[in-house]
């Protein structure tokens, strides 16, 4: 069966799927996919260090290996490698994730309603606050984006698109009230990784 954005994980949202040195990968965030609470600092996956992760949509699960990752002040992903016997829809609204927004794209997007499909919340919010600087309990963020509420707990890993959708980033976290915040994609597409 498919799996596309909006799956549920055990503990956050299947983000985007794309090529990473020539393997279909899923990227979502590293706090979904490596450790939910890492302690504040920078946290790599290195070769010799690659967790898995279990994703489940429904009934159906599957367990990827992560290639790649990084948590830090500045970014929060995670590439896992895809299974071939997983068939994952890289699929927003019924079309196909258009390319992502380059940090030019962003500051255009103020007052901009962007989209998302998470496992618990699908909707829309206009963006409040675009590249601030957040603090979420210990962990400082650099230069993401401010929504009004458009996620709740275990949303994170959540793809954000634009009306034509343009992949903006993903969901990291929020207040629990009245915002939610994004990673931008351009700070998380690692070279070589590729959107289909």
């Amino acid at each position: 069966g498919p799996f596309c954005p909006g799956s549920m994980g055990a503990i956050g949202t299947a983000g985007v799927k794309g090529f990473y040195k020539g393997e279909e990968c899923l990227l979502s965030c590293y706090h979904v996919l490596v450790d939910a609470e890492p302690p504040p600092g920078v946290h790599v996956v290195t070769p010799d260090k690659q967790p898995t992760a279990t994703r489940r949509s429904g009934n159906l699960s599957a367990t990827v290996q992560v290639l790649a990752g990084k948590f830090s002040e500045s970014v929060d992903y995670a590439l896992a490698r895809l299974p071939n016997d997983v068939l994952y829809r890289n699929q927003f609204r019924g079309h196909p994730v258009n390319g992502f927004c380059t940090k030019d794209d962003l500051a255009l997007l103020w007052k901009v309603t962007v989209f998302s499909f998470g496992a618990y919340t699908q909707g829309s919010a206009p963006v409040t606050h675009t590249l601030r600087d957040i603090q979420i309990g210990s962990y400082s963020f650099v230069n993401v984006l401010q929504t009004e509420k458009l996620s709740t707990d275990g949303d994170s890993g959540a793809a954000v698109f634009t009306a034509d959708n343009k992949l903006v980033g993903f969901v990291f976290g929020g207040d629990g009230k009245t915002l939610s915040y994004i990673i931008p994609a351009y700070k998380l597409i690692p070279d070589p990784f590729i959107l289909p």
